[in-house]
């Protein structure tokens, strides 16, 4: 009677001390439930529950748990578990790969090039314009001259703009 006063009284504790992590858990086995008390995690199939050790669990996961911050990262990622071939668990922290996107990254590179180049021929023109006023057929040719010499230097500059902000743009987690 007394053992069941003590574990009736200790259960409560218990009960507290281990809660149940709500993250995505994703294993072969899909009868798996995962377990953590803020230092250990244990992974409990149809059999029992077994406490995963630290060296299998990778340390996204562990910083996770070391900076409790447990209910963030279940919105952006999930644990897979893995069983090992001596029945042991490992633990994988995983994070959903959020952002732009290629076609996000192709659209904005697209777009960088054709505004580059509209503004470079607008350039080019409006100094040919200006240099036929100014100095006739002759300063219109050499007007000319120069926006074809100077037009390799800014093509390139055109395409390596275009191409950063389309590489960024694809890494950016709040486009679609």
């Amino acid at each position: 009677m007394k053992k069941l006063l003590l574990a009736l009284l200790f259960i409560p504790f218990l009960n507290s001390a281990m809660e149940l992590v709500s993250v995505d858990v994703r294993s072969k086995e899909e009868a798996l439930k995962l377990y953590s008390d803020n230092k250990n995690f244990f992974v409990e199939d149809e059999d029992a529950a077994y406490r995963v050790d630290k060296h299998n669990i990778n340390p996204l996961l562990q910083e996770v748990v070391k900076r409790s911050v447990m209910g963030k990262f279940k919105d952006y990622g999930y644990i897979r578990v893995n069983k090992l071939e001596e029945g042991k668990y490992e633990l994988l922290a995983k994070v959903r790969g959020e952002g732009g996107f290629l076609l996000t990254g192709v659209i904005v590179h697209q777009t960088c090039r054709v505004v580059g180049y509209a503004g470079l021929a607008a350039g080019s023109a409006s100094a040919i314009i200006a240099g036929t006023v100014a100095g006739g057929p002759a300063g219109g040719l050499a007007a000319a001259s120069a926006a074809i010499a100077a037009s390799p230097a800014a093509a390139a500059q055109i395409e390596a703009g275009s191409l950063f902000l389309g590489t960024a743009a694809s890494w950016i987690p709040w486009l679609p």
